[in-house]
């Protein structure tokens, strides 16, 4: 068995993370320093790897380790980051359950050593890892297991290029797309090309989580914008719907080697109006098949079928499950963030627990309301 640290401030060892990354069977987009780097910038925390060697299996963590203080009280704890990048196999066979039992210890002793109240992994729902939540069920005594949600995503053989659709979709959405064709225009942008679409991305987001009467932590800072862009590169993209010269949408699509995301949306009362919150996923899609992606991940919802959920699985895509597990590596530190009523997520004090663990477009990071309905338009 062997633990090694990677700093996401340290250039040396970003270098060697992003190589384990790229080499990884599925190198996703989650768990490139580059994404961790962001969350840095715009204040979340530490970015850091842990991976974790168990007999053939080599496995990787990207982190977050933040400084909590609440009543006078200072804490640390370690958590993956907003989206779905728990654990990334980077080589060998697939871990068995036992392998992923002393991957989850050798986690919590590496908690436990840097002082740190727990660590939170957020699975991956199309990376199969079930198996590290029933795995972790068994340690009850040193690991909280929440419920599975659901995410979706389509697939991108499914794209129709001459009518801007993918095939089996509802009519709905088709009545979407040929309403918003005849009113509105569609850009797509990525790498170096986005500078100016970005700024409009963040004027609509900002709009739209206003509406929303959005948490604190979804207002994300320029510096967020401007490194997850920047070390991204190619693999950031902005579409953004136009009504003549009037912005009225825009989205942000991450892509890995094989799966794209919709990470973020905003859209405005005339975007709304005219169906650019389908037109927007199409261009999406689109983009994610020229990358060569396979799925194009749409995320989950904020309750168990209601409006935002609906408008995901009217594009009739796959159904896949997420979970995420604290390892708890300091038992009085977790026992007084989870009576704290002002701690952040996961520190869901019981009653509220079921409020912590809805899924949603991408779960919520720093706090534990769930994220807000930006795709649903």
């Amino acid at each position: 068995m062997e633990l090694r640290f990677l700093d996401g401030l340290n250039p040396g060892d970003v270098s060697v993370w992003d190589e384990m990354v790229r080499g990884a069977p599925i190198p996703d987009v989650y768990y490139r320093p580059g994404y961790v780097r962001a969350y840095h910038f715009a204040g979340e925390g530490r970015p850091v790897a842990v991976v974790i060697r168990i007999g053939s299996s080599k496995l990787l963590f990207p982190l977050l380790i933040r400084d909590l203080t609440f009543d006078g009280q200072s804490y640390s704890d370690a958590i993956t980051p907003y989206g779905y990048g728990g654990m990334l196999l980077v080589s060998g066979p697939n871990p068995d359950s036992r392998v992923l039992q002393e991957a989850t210890e050798e986690l919590r002793n590496w908690a436990h050593s840097l002082g740190l109240a727990a660590c939170t992994i957020r699975l991956h729902p199309l990376l199969d890892e079930d198996t590290i939540r029933q795995a972790s069920e068994i340690w009850q005594e040193k690991v909280r297991v929440f419920p599975p949600s659901q995410t979706t995503a389509v697939e991108l053989e499914r794209w129709d290029a001459a009518s801007f659709i993918l095939e089996r979709m509802s009519t709905l959405r088709r009545r979407d797309v040929k309403k918003a064709r005849s009113a509105l225009q569609v850009r797509v942008s990525q790498g170096k090309e986005v500078a100016e679409d970005l700024k409009i991305f963040q004027a609509l987001y900002r709009e739209t989580m206003l509406r929303l009467n959005a948490d604190e932590f979804f207002y994300f800072s320029d510096k967020y914008y401007e490194h997850l862009a920047g070390e991204l590169g190619d693999d950031f993209a902005v579409a953004t719907a136009f009504a003549g010269d009037r912005p009225v949408g825009s989205y942000i699509f991450l892509a890995g080697a094989r799966y794209a995301h919709y990470h973020l949306a905003g859209t405005n009362d005339e975007g709304r109006r005219n169906g650019a919150a389908t037109l927007l996923m199409m261009a999406g899609c689109e983009w994610a098949r020229r990358k060569g992606c396979s799925l194009l991940h749409l995320g989950g919802s904020l309750q168990p079928d209601d409006s935002l959920w609906q408008f995901k699985r009217s594009f009739h895509g796959k159904a896949f499950s997420y979970s995420y597990i604290t390892v708890i590596a300091n038992d009085g530190q977790y026992k007084s963030l989870a009576s704290n009523t002002e701690s952040p997520w996961p520190y869901a004090p019981v009653g509220r627990a079921s409020e912590s663990v809805l899924a949603s477009s991408a779960p919520a990071s720093r706090s534990h309301r769930p994220a807000p309905p930006t795709a649903s338009g």
